[in-house]
């Protein structure tokens, strides 16, 4: 491949990795084909979390605070917790 071509697949990229930034920025959206909410991706993670720790206090008592918990692990780092919507309790 010669440079010239090289120069245009580097700037094509980088036109790509601006956009990807921008959707995920201002829209809050990942575009793989249908656009997938970031927040959708990332509570899915959280719930992989909070799954784990309900079985770490399977045998502990359910309080308030365990609730909260719970709550926090799922929706930190959300839009719902930038809106001030999640406390970290």
């Amino acid at each position: 491949m010669d440079e010239r071509c090289k120069k245009i697949r580097r700037k094509r990229i980088l036109k790509q990795d601006a956009w990807q930034e921008y959707e995920i920025k201002y829209t809050n959206t990942i575009d793989v084909g249908d656009s997938i909410s970031v927040d959708d991706v990332l509570e899915t993670v959280h719930h992989f979390r909070a799954i784990d720790y309900v079985i770490d206090i399977a045998e502990d008592e359910l309080t308030e605070e365990i609730i909260k918990h719970l709550h926090y692990i799922l929706k930190h780092d959300t839009k719902d917790s930038m809106l001030g919507m999640v406390c970290s309790w």
